[in-house]
């Protein structure tokens, strides 16, 4: 029984995390306190309320009540910290779901207007589209889009040749229908560019020449041109061909004979004549861009150039823009048609298709 009042009179239990422990305090420093923290909330046990609320001498006022005033206000301090931080991870939660949202609803509007441009074109694949622009939904909204890429790659130019279509729409305004751009929707468009990307592979099947390949040089004047600084390479004077041709049959022989075969390098230009991309071979190659040494007589030269140099048929571009130049884009040739305002449908991208 001695033992139980002393330590009534001199200790109690306290309760923390569900762990009791023996706290030995003088008296009049006695105070119970049961401080839980669950799901972030920080409660402070009844007893510390009914203590602060017994009227108390100041004069007489002890260090073990001013102290429990500060452990009751650090801990509803610590609460309203936690209730801002609850409030701020709230506010970044639905930020990021409306985010999310508005990227999905953005994906599904280019789904269904690429499905309507390769319905409408009779494309081979679907066509790659993109939105530019956020949010999304408060421009279908307003009928205004900023800008619409489109690229169709792999576009057939007959005889088993493709090329890749690319075009950019930019200040858009839908004229009725609905959010979802189809095949019939009408887009009316500040400017409208297209044009059409062929590579080597497929520029040496307009050539005849099956290992084409395209090199774009680096200025001359430059040093240390060609670098990845320089970005993709562009030029319509100058580019190398390189590829294996036949050479002149010397006609020496009285039968006939497969023609004499070489690989050489060439400069050409690229200019586009009524509409058509026209390559013009000016020399061999011999300058500091990748190429390949050949031994081609003087008077096989000319020869040799009329292999590189043609007129290609006039080829579609988007929207049936006009072509008006061309140029060199790393190892592919690029015809640009001459920007302009037009109203479209889906139906306009490839007409004839």
């Amino acid at each position: 029984m001695s033992q139980q009042r002393q330590r009534r009179q001199y200790g109690f239990r306290g309760g923390i995390g569900c762990q009791q422990q023996e706290i030995h305090k003088p008296l009049r420093s006695r105070l119970f306190v049961y401080v839980r923290c669950l799901t972030g909330v920080c409660e402070i046990d009844d007893r510390i309320a009914s203590f602060q609320s017994v009227p108390v001498n100041k004069s007489s006022r002890g260090p073990a009540q001013g102290s429990a005033g500060a452990v009751a206000e650090r801990a509803n301090f610590v609460c309203r910290g936690d209730l801002v931080r609850k409030l701020l991870a709230g506010v970044l939660i639905v930020l990021c779901v409306a985010t999310v949202a508005d990227f999905s609803v953005a994906a599904y509007a280019e789904y269904r207007y690429s499905r309507a441009l390769r319905a409408a074109s009779d494309l081979d694949f679907d066509p790659e589209v993109t939105i530019t622009g956020f949010p999304f939904i408060a421009q279908a909204a307003g009928d205004d889009y900023e800008q619409i890429g489109i690229t169709a790659r792999g576009t057939d130019l007959g005889e088993g040749r493709r090329g890749d279509l690319r075009s950019r729409l930019s200040g858009v305004h839908r004229i009725g229908g609905d959010w979802v751009i189809t095949e019939s929707t009408q887009l009316r468009v500040d400017e409208v560019t297209g044009s059409l990307k062929i590579d080597s592979v497929n520029l040496g099947r307009f050539l005849g020449i099956e290992d084409l390949t395209v090199t774009t040089p680096a200025p001359e004047d430059k040093a240390g041109g060609g670098g990845p600084g320089d970005g993709i390479l562009s030029s319509d004077k100058g580019i190398v061909l390189t590829g294996t041709v036949n050479l002149p049959d010397k006609g020496n022989s009285g039968h006939t004979t497969a023609p004499q075969r070489e690989r050489v390098s060439v400069s050409a230009d690229l200019s586009v004549r009524d509409g058509a991309l026209r390559i013009d071979a000016t020399s061999l190659y011999s300058g500091s861009a990748d190429h390949v040494e050949s031994d081609v007589a003087d008077a096989e030269v000319p020869f040799v150039l009329a292999q590189f140099s043609q007129t290609l048929p006039v080829l579609p571009l988007p929207w049936s823009l006009r072509a008006v130049s061309a140029a060199s884009q790393g190892s592919d040739v690029v015809v640009d048609g001459e920007p302009k305002p037009l109203v479209v449908t889906a139906r306009d991208f490839l007409p004839g298709s």
